[in-house]
């Protein structure tokens, strides 16, 4: 490990001398590397897989609903609402999401769910249907509410405040229901 100087130029065009923290050449940045790299290369594999399966049958990629849980919603009148959920707890669920679903029910949705808050970040990336995202904080309270997500749109979706959890439900549900920022989630086993 080396702390070296290296010359960067902000968007103004000033240039400065900045300490710079270097792990080049060290066993650690090997590591670092080659384990990156063996991550990409498995993902690729993965969804080559897939994709080539499917192509040569003539099939379209298609994931169908799998309950993992129940989930309510309690609102300031104490009205409950009910939701069978998909559990979204790992980096690759997280990843894929709702991606190649072509339907879902009024009353399904994923519940993505996240190691600690932050502001979390979504797309609708191979997704076929439109999408409401209920951001919930560390308290099962809904802070943000994003309507109507466009199926297949590369935007980033960002929560406003950092959330543990995250609700994707069928678009226009939320509003159809009265769900409301405040309203409480609770997550019940089956």
């Amino acid at each position: 490990m080396k702390i070296t100087t290296e010359t960067r130029r902000d968007c103004t065009e000033n240039t400065e001398m900045i300490p710079h923290l270097s792990l080049q050449g060290t066993k650690i940045s090997r590591y670092v590397d080659a384990t990156l790299a063996v991550a990409i290369i498995i993902i690729h594999v993965f969804i080559l897989t897939i994709l080539i399966g499917c192509t040569e049958r003539n099939e379209r990629i298609e994931f169908h609903f799998r309950k993992d849980a129940r989930l309510k919603i309690v609102n300031a009148v104490n009205d409950t609402l009910f939701f069978d959920i998909e559990i979204a707890d790992d980096h690759v669920s997280r990843m894929r999401g709702l991606m190649f679903r072509y339907s879902m029910e009024r009353d399904q949705g994923m519940l993505f769910i996240f190691d600690f808050p932050d502001i979390q970040s979504f797309w609708m990336q191979n997704t076929f249907i439109s999408l409401d995202m209920l951001f919930i904080d560390d308290d099962y309270r809904i802070v943000h509410i994003h309507e109507n997500a466009f199926p297949l749109c590369e935007e980033p979706i960002f929560s406003t405040f950092p959330v543990r959890y995250v609700l994707e439900i069928l678009g226009g549900v939320s509003q159809k229901l009265g769900i409301q920022v405040g309203d409480v989630v609770i997550i019940m086993n089956n």
